[in-house]
């Protein structure tokens, strides 16, 4: 009897880790999806960029582990760039921080609404670009 109430706390105990352990950041969090760009804020100049030849079809991709920011850039003739970056993240409270150590304090990611501004601050000045899914 001591020896079944044993394996059954176990057992519990086990259960309740896993079910914590994916508890964190789920598919259903608002930060999960792919988004799509609509403006680039850099100083106090603003440009709606979603019928903008290649800035239109840049791409913010968020898994429950991973963010790849794609942005496309014209290039010569008629063909886009992109430049393609990928960071951890984790969500602290309603705060959404990147994991990267080398980039994690020059990135900021807000979400309001429908609306994610991701903003990278390098050598004091700082570009904000929205995403919208």
């Amino acid at each position: 009897m001591k020896r079944s109430i044993s394996t059954l706390l176990l057992l519990t105990g086990f259960l309740l880790l896993i079910s914590c352990a994916k508890d964190e950041i789920s598919e259903q969090d608002p930060l999960v999806g792919l988004w799509k760009l609509q403006r680039i804020t850099a100083g106090n100049e603003s440009v709606d960029v979603t019928n903008v030849t290649c800035y239109g079809q840049s791409t913010l991709k968020v898994t429950k582990s991973e963010i790849t920011l794609s942005l496309k850039s014209p290039q010569t003739g008629a063909d886009c760039s992109t430049d393609t970056s990928s960071f951890g993240w984790k969500k602290n409270g309603n705060v959404y921080q990147v994991v990267d150590d080398e980039v994690g304090e020059y990135i900021t990611i807000t979400l309001i609404g429908d609306d994610l501004s991701l903003t990278v601050t390098a050598d004091g000045n700082s570009s904000t670009f929205l995403f919208r899914k």
